[in-house]
């Protein structure tokens, strides 16, 4: 049973208003048009516009979390996907009150770490996890991660069983990042205090070992890079003096990216105009000098196909061009090429980038619309897994999965 459950904020409340105006003036998607993959698996509906949490095994197993809301109040929710059946929808012992940005990362022996943001009993932002078992069960947790507000947070699996993770908080008016390890049985480290003047920390692991951070100075606007050995940065740089972003713009999110040979730097905005853009910028691995950043859209879909690498299917070949994307979200991993998971006028799509540049795009379903990122990842063998958030006729979101996997 739930404990202190809290009737919706009004932002929720909001947010539920937002998506039934949404699923009211979009067409439904046409059953008829199946994904190249398959069968799309719906794993719940619930008032969120970002796509749920999701972990795959190496065997394609996989752990789906997400915050729902009912009558009783809001609360946490999750799934597992075992040989491509669903369990039901377990409601999680972990009283919240406004929880977002939900994550899950491996543990020891199988189990996940769940982190997501939400408000203490003083009402302010705070980092926490929780330790699932396989079975859904809470072997640790609710733990609160900062001792100090907290606006944003990345983290990355180590390999053992720990999650290292880097927060911004702090000050609001003037944030700093802060760098903390959770180990495999879930009980976090102390913080340490990387750099200040910092938020929107983005943080990426390459094959060779290399961690790298990007975050973003938000008294100037100018986006840096470093380097993590343990806890201190190492060749720090400028990367980019300005995102484009103008007044009245709205920064959704900022996230860091590899392919082979280039580490990219995505962003999501919202004009003042409503307009969503997907923007990246990019650097090769072998050079200290970043591109100019680009608004990413693709050309015609040729006849011609590439090979990306990953069990895919089909992937046209394609260049740049203007049919612009929506909702960026990089797939983690450093391989040959880049899969980037968006939305294209009222499909959900795939674009592949190599080198830097845009090379290939696939069709994944129709869409009514996304309010928010949707989610890629992959398993030992390469099949891919792409969950999303959509408007439904209920006025909540159908939170939606799609696997390249047989």
């Amino acid at each position: 049973m739930l404990r202190q459950l809290k009737k919706p904020s009004p932002v929720v409340r909001l947010l539920w208003l937002y998506l039934a105006f949404l699923a009211g003036c979009t067409t439904a998607s046409d059953p008829a048009e199946a994904s190249p993959w398959g069968e799309v698996l719906h794993l719940g509906a619930a008032p969120q516009g970002s796509a749920p949490a999701l972990w795959v095994q190496p065997t394609g197993d996989m752990t789906s979390a997400w915050v729902g809301a009912s009558s009783s109040g809001v609360h946490q929710d999750a799934r597992l996907i075992t040989r491509g059946t669903a369990s039901d929808v377990i409601t999680l012992p972990l009283p919240p009150v406004n929880p977002y940005a939900q994550a899950l990362l491996p543990a020891r022996d199988d189990n996940l770490h769940l982190m997501w943001l939400d408000k203490n009993p003083d009402g302010e932002l705070r980092l926490y996890a929780a330790l699932l078992s396989p079975g859904l069960g809470i072997e640790r947790g609710p733990m609160v991660i900062s001792s100090q507000t907290a606006l944003r947070y990345a983290a990355i699996p180590s390999g053992s069983g720990e999650v290292f993770t880097i927060w911004s908080g702090g000050h609001i008016a003037e944030p700093s990042l802060y760098a903390q390890t959770i180990d495999s049985r879930g009980i976090p480290g102390t913080a340490v205090r990387l750099t200040t003047n910092a938020d929107w920390p983005a943080l990426f692991r390459a094959n060779d070992g290399v961690m790298y951070l990007l975050w973003l100075n938000p008294e100037n606007g100018t986006l840096y890079e470093a380097q993590l050995a343990g806890d201190q940065l190492t060749g720090q740089q400028a990367a980019v003096s300005r995102l484009g972003l103008q007044p009245g713009d709205r920064l959704h999110d900022l996230t860091a990216a590899l392919d082979a040979t280039h580490f990219y730097a995505f962003w999501n905005i919202t004009r003042v105009d409503g307009e969503l853009e997907s923007w990246v910028v990019a650097r090769p691995l072998d050079h200290s000098e970043w591109g100019e950043p680009y608004r990413i859209g693709i050309g015609a879909a040729k006849a011609d196909s590439i090979q990306t690498g990953f069990n895919s299917g089909f992937v046209s070949a394609v260049d740049t061009g203007e049919n612009w994307l929506r909702w960026a979200a990089p797939m983690p991993g450093q391989y040959e090429t880049l899969p980037l998971a968006g939305g294209i006028a009222n499909d959900l799509v795939i674009v592949y980038l190599r080198e830097g540049e845009v090379v290939g795009y696939q069709r994944m379903a129709p869409l009514r619309a996304l309010v928010g990122s949707p989610l890629l990842r992959t398993d030992q063998d390469r099949y891919l897994y792409l969950a999303w958030s959509e408007p439904a006729e209920n006025g909540l979101a159908a939170l939606q999965l799609l696997t390249s996997r047989p």
